[in-house]
């Protein structure tokens, strides 16, 4: 008993120091995914294409649960497994939540501010 202790009192030291050393991950997948989300949406509203906020209002509540998952789900592992197992498929969901978050930010703000004066200017006459 006091080896599996031992053991796990030791698993847990050097655990989160991995998890930490891991974390650059999600930032880096989060800033391609950002940019590419930033990217989807210009090319959308350009082109005139449609937007729904269903998908956005519940991706945007994923997006913490998935950095915590990570860690919870590693660390409760019973067996060893390399962290990348762990790691990589929920950065690679974390950047899936923010490329939808950054497709359909401010798309709702945007397009009703466009239209709003239609096609006048800010003092309401025609060709100013």
């Amino acid at each position: 008993m006091a080896s599996a202790q031992k053991v796990f009192s030791l698993s847990l030291s050097k655990d989160p120091l991995i998890l930490t050393l891991a974390m650059p991950v999600f930032v880096l997948f989060g800033l391609v995914a950002l940019v590419d989300g930033l990217v989807q949406r210009d090319l959308r509203r350009w082109g005139g294409g449609r937007e729904s906020s269903f998908v956005y209002h519940y991706v945007k509540k994923a997006a913490v649960p998935l950095l915590v998952m990570t860690w919870v789900i590693y660390l409760a592992l019973p067996v060893s497994l390399h962290p990348s197992f762990v790691v990589l498929p929920f950065a690679t969901a974390f950047a899936l939540t923010v490329a939808v978050i950054a497709m359909m930010l401010f798309s709702a703000a945007g397009a009703g501010e466009e239209n709003e004066d239609h096609g006048r200017g800010k003092l309401g006459v025609s060709g100013i």
